[in-house]
C-alpha cells in the first residue's frame, strides 16, 4: 500500500509533469473510484482548467484545480500516477484518465479500485472530517511524544493509527521499529521517554530516506531493513534473522536479536 514516501513522489511527479497544462477532457473508467462527487461534478471543475498546485497529508494529495476545488487522490493498497504520451495506450487499470490540449494524460491507476476521487472546497475540512493526525514528517517531537503517551495497544499498530500521525503504514512502521530497535507488539506504556524520542527520530529518518529513493525499497540502504523483508532473510545487522508475525492482525517483520520484547513497563 502507498504510504507517505509514495505519495510525496507522486505529489512531485504530478508537479513535474502535469501542472500548468489545460485539461481537455476527463474520463473515469470505473465510477466506484468517486466519492462525494459525481463524474458530470469533477469533469466539469477540471475541463478547461489546469492544476495549479498541490500539497500532501499523510497518505492524501490535494490538487488545487482553481475556482476554490480541490481534487483529492488516495490511492488505496495499488494505486499510481502515469503521466502518458498521446500515442501510448491506456494503462489497464487507468480508472480516471485526464487529457491534456497537447494531448498528453495523467493516468490515475488503481488496480484495485481501494483509492477514491474527490472534489472539496477545503482539504483542511476534509482532514478534520477524516480525523486525520498531523503529519508524519510535520509534528514536532514535543507534540509526537504528548500523542503517543495518550494511545495504548502495541506500537505497531498505534504508529499505523492515522489519528496518530497521519502516513505511516505496515511498511514502513516496520523500518521505523527495526531502527529504533523496538520490538513491534511493545506496549506503548512499556516505553520510556528515550525510547520515544527515538522512535520520532527513526520515523523522520526513514521518512526521508524513502522519499529520497523514490519509495523504492530495494533502493534504501542495505542496513536497513526493507530489502531485507522477509521471513527467515538474515538480519542487516548480522544478528540473526528475520521474523515474521502477526500484531494486532498486521504483518510485522523485525528481528528478534535487535529487537528483544519488552516485558515490563521501562
Amino acid at each position: 500500500m502507498p504510504e507517505l514516501p509514495e505519495i510525496e513522489t507522486f505529489r512531485r511527479y504530478l508537479d513535474h509533469t502535469s501542472l500548468r497544462q489545460k485539461i481537455r477532457d476527463v474520463a473515469v473508467t470505473r465510477e466506484r473510484i468517486l466519492k462525494g462527487v459525481s463524474l458530470r461534478q469533477l469533469a466539469g471543475a477540471l475541463k478547461n482548467h489546469s492544476f495549479r498546485k498541490t500539497e500532501r497529508h499523510g497518505k492524501y494529495l490535494a490538487v488545487d484545480v482553481g475556482d476554490g476545488k480541490q481534487m483529492v487522490l488516495h490511492f488505496g493498497m495499488t494505486g499510481c500516477l502515469h503521466y502518458v504520451d498521446p500515442d501510448d495506450p491506456d494503462s489497464r487499470y487507468a480508472r480516471m484518465i485526464v487529457t491534456f490540449d497537447n494531448g498528453h494524460r495523467l493516468d490515475y491507476d488503481n488496480k484495485r479500485m481501494l483509492g477514491r476521487v474527490r472534489l472539496v472546497d477545503d482539504f483542511d475540512d476534509l482532514i478534520d472530517e477524516l480525523e486525520l493526525g498531523p503529519d508524519a514528517l510535520e509534528i514536532g517531537a514535543d507534540a509526537f511524544d504528548e500523542r503517543l503517551r495518550s494511545h495504548g495497544g502495541a506500537i505497531k499498530s498505534t504508529l499505523m493509527n492515522q489519528s496518530l500521525v497521519a502516513g505511516l503504514g505496515n511498511t514502513y512502521t516496520d523500518e521505523i521499529l527495526f531502527q529504533a530497535r523496538i520490538h513491534p507488539a511493545t506496549p506503548v506504556d512499556a516505553l520510556n521517554p528515550a525510547d520515544r524520542k527515538r522512535i520520532y527520530r527513526m520515523m523522520r529518518k526513514v521518512l526521508r530516506k524513502a522519499i529520497d529513493v523514490q519509495g523504492e525499497p530495494d533502493r534504501m540502504p542495505r542496513s536497513y531493513l526493507l530489502p531485507h523483508r522477509s521471513d527467515g532473510a538474515a538480519c542487516p545487522r548480522g544478528n540473526g534473522t528475520v521474523h515474521r508475525s502477526r500484531v494486532a492482525g498486521r504483518s510485522a517483520y523485525y528481528c528478534p536479536a535487535c529487537q528483544p520484547r519488552a516485558g515490563r513497563k521501562r
